[in-house]
């Protein structure tokens, strides 16, 4: 496993703690704020985010190397 790797599964790790085990509090303090029209979307972009999270972090996965190559070709330079 090279550094990059290494480091994508502690954020990862450190993102799914947060997301399950804090977001009790934080997602409900979110939501307090969102309005009921807005939740879905709110729940579709947390899911959206931790999906590609999880994508980006396992480069052998061919949708991986797809997307990333889709974010390099995005991000100006």
């Amino acid at each position: 496993m090279t550094q990059e790797q290494i480091l994508f599964y502690i954020v990862i790790g450190f993102l799914i703690f947060f997301l399950f085990f804090q977001s009790g509090i934080f997602i409900k303090m979110i939501l307090a704020q969102v309005d009921k029209k807005y939740r879905f979307i709110f729940w579709i972009v947390v899911i959206a985010v931790v999906v590609y999270l999880f994508v980006l972090a396992f480069p052998s996965n061919p949708y991986a190397v797809s997307i990333k190559g889709m974010v390099q070709e995005l991000t100006p330079r």
